[in-house]
């Protein structure tokens, strides 16, 4: 069974490329997409995807905001935080919003799939480096 995304950016072409990054795993089904941390809890909470990958700055809800709200209403959700920022945020902060991951957006490329992969247990794919 595929395991269903939530992709929270405000930027469309970054939201598009994110998702294009996680369906290259077959073990990942298509992205249902938010342009807002509200709109990104209204779905999350709609929906209960399997792990939402959520953008640090945002307007209406930045992520740490948005992610607390789903953190509150689904203590069991895994979060990724993605950033241009990585550097700036300690993993207590983290943790105190309820986010399970940090990926950097200038490594997505290389290491979102497998954080997501980690946080969901999904086994390495056959033939996978």
């Amino acid at each position: 069974m595929t395991k269903h995304i939530l992709v929270v950016d405000d930027n469309t072409l970054i939201r598009k490329a994110i998702c294009d990054i996680i369906l290259r795993d077959d073990r990942l089904a298509p992205c249902t997409e938010a342009k807002n941390g509200l709109e990104g809890v209204q779905k999350a909470t709609e929906m209960w995807p399997d792990l939402v990958v959520m953008d640090y700055s945002m307007p209406v809800m930045d992520g740490l905001e948005a992610s607390k709200r789903i953190a509150a209403l689904m203590p069991s959700m895994r979060i990724i935080l993605l950033t241009l920022h990585a550097e700036l945020f300690e993993t207590a902060t983290l943790a105190d919003c309820g986010i399970s991951a940090l990926v950097s957006k200038q490594q997505a490329a290389t290491e979102l799939v497998p954080a997501i992969c980690a946080l969901l247990g999904l086994a390495r794919a056959a033939g996978a480096a």
